[in-house]
C-alpha cells in the first residue's frame, strides 16, 4: 500500500521553499530543497473510500465529517461488528400513537455504559486547508478581473486590439468565477472541529463518557490507557476507541508532509527497500501514511454478559511525558516508565517478567532516531 506520490504533490512541496534538517553520525545540518529529487517520493495513500456506500452512513451525515472522522467511524463500525455488539433499529412515536423506524443504534441496555474516544493528530485540517484554498483561488480570480476592468477603462477607446484582447480575458475570468462561485460552507465548523468522538457517539447512540485525544503518533495507545482508567474507575463498562488520520492526500501533504520532511522525520528515499529500515543504522526517516483503527475495550463481566470472549487482555497501561524534547527521547526516563509499567502488571496479576519475556514483543515508534 506504499506508492509513489503524484508529481503534482511533489511539485507543490517544492514550492514551499523548504530548508530540510538532515541528520547523520556527524550531527545535524540544514539544506535547501531545490529540485524534485530532494522531495518525498513514497507514502501510504488513500484509495477508494465511501463511508456512505460501503458502511451505510447516510450521505447527509457524511457531508458534515472530515476525512479523519470518516475513516475512524468506518473502523468503529467494523470493530463493533467484530466484537459482536449489534446496532438495533430504534423507533419513534407518532402523533397518532404508532411507531415509525428511526435509525440503527446500540441496544438501550448498552447505551449509557458505552464511552467513545476519538484518537487523531490532524482532524479537520484538510477541510480547513481546502476551504482556504477555494477562497483564495476565487479571490485571486476576482482581483484579476478587477484589474482587467480597470485597464480596459484606462484604454478608453484607444488601442482597440489590446482592448479586444482584454475583453476576451475578462470573459474567460467571468466564466471561471461563475463556475467556482465561492461561498463559505456552513458545515465548515463541523468539519474543522475535532468532533469525531461526539459524531460517532451520536450515530450509534453511545451515551457514556466521550472525548478526543491527541498524542501525535501515540494517540491510539494513549486512548487505550484512558479507556482502561475509565473502566477501572467505573465511569463506563466499555469504550470504543476510534482513530483516523490522513495527511498524505492533497492539500495536507503539501503542508504537513512537507513539514515532516523539513524536520528530517520523513525519508526522501525512492527505493522502498532502502526506505523501510527500522532500527537500522542506514535509516533516514519514516514513510508517511494514512489509515484508521478501532478497538472495543470492555470489562470482563460485561463481555461475559453478552456471551462473548475477549481476544486479549489489557494487563496494565501507563502514560508519561519526559518533559524533555519534542523529537528526541529521554532514554533514562523511558526506561523508568517501562520498569514501572512491568512492575504494575507483575503485582496486579502475580506474574514474573522472566516468565513473560519469551512470549513478549516490544513495539516502539520513533520517526527518525539514529540507531544506538
Amino acid at each position: 500500500m506504499i506508492e509513489p506520490l503524484p508529481l503534482e504533490v511533489r511539485q507543490s512541496m517544492l514550492q514551499r521553499r523548504i530548508i530540510r534538517l538532515i541528520k547523520s553520525d556527524n550531527g545535524a545540518e540544514v539544506q535547501p530543497v531545490e529540485d524534485l529529487e530532494q522531495t518525498v517520493k513514497l507514502a501510504g495513500q488513500r484509495g477508494r473510500f465511501d463511508l456512505s456506500a460501503d458502511f451505510g452512513v447516510p450521505a447527509e451525515r457524511v457531508e458534515a465529517l472530515d476525512i479523519s472522522t470518516q475513516l475512524a467511524m468506518a473502523a468503529g463500525i467494523e470493530a463493533l461488528r467484530d466484537a459482536g455488539i449489534p446496532l438495533v433499529m430504534h423507533y419513534r412515536p407518532t402523533s397518532v400513537g404508532t411507531y415509525l423506524p428511526d435509525r440503527w443504534r446500540l441496544p438501550p441496555a448498552l447505551a449509557d455504559e458505552t464511552g467513545v474516544i476519538f484518537a487523531s493528530a490532524f482532524p479537520g485540517l484538510i477541510e480547513l486547508a481546502r476551504e482556504i484554498e477555494d477562497f483564495y483561488q476565487y479571490e485571486t480570480l476576482r482581483r484579476q478581473l478587477d484589474t482587467l476592468y480597470a485597464l480596459l477603462e484606462q484604454l478608453s477607446g484607444t488601442a482597440p486590439e489590446v482592448a479586444s484582447n482584454l475583453r476576451a480575458q475578462i470573459t474567460t475570468l467571468e466564466r471561471q468565477l461563475e463556475e467556482r462561485d465561492y461561498h463559505l460552507d456552513r458545515r465548515l465548523v463541523f468539519r474543522a472541529l475535532s468532533m469525531g468522538h461526539s459524531q460517532f457517539a451520536e450515530y450509534i447512540g453511545a451515551r457514556g463518557p466521550n472525548t478526543h485525544v491527541n498524542a501525535a503518533c501515540a494517540s491510539t495507545t494513549h486512548a487505550l490507557a484512558l479507556a482502561e482508567d475509565w473502566i477501572r474507575q467505573g465511569r463506563c463498562r466499555r469504550v470504543i476507541i476510534i482513530a483516523g488520520d490522513d495527511v498524505t492526500s492533497n492539500p495536507l501533504m503539501s503542508w504537513i508532509g512537507a513539514s515532516l520532511m523539513a524536520s528530517g522525520a520523513a525519508t526522501i528515499e525512492g527505493d522502498l527497500r532502502q526506505a523501510v529500515l527500522p532500527f537500522d543504522r542506514r535509516r533516514n526517516g519514516m514513510i508517511m501514511g494514512m489509515g484508521a483503527a478501532a478497538l472495543v475495550v470492555e470489562s470482563e463481566d460485561a463481555v461475559r454478559e453478552r456471551g462473548m470472549r475477549g481476544i486479549c487482555e489489557v494487563l496494565a497501561t501507563d502514560i508519561a511525558n519526559s518533559a524533555y524534547h519534542g523529537t528526541r527521547l529521554d532514554v533514562t526516563h523511558v526506561s523508568e516508565i517501562m520498569e514501572r509499567l512491568v512492575c504494575t502488571a507483575e503485582r496486579r496479576f502475580g506474574l514474573a517478567r522472566a516468565a513473560m519475556a519469551p512470549q513478549m514483543v516490544f513495539v516502539s515508534h520513533e520517526t527518525y532516531t539514529p540507531a544506538r
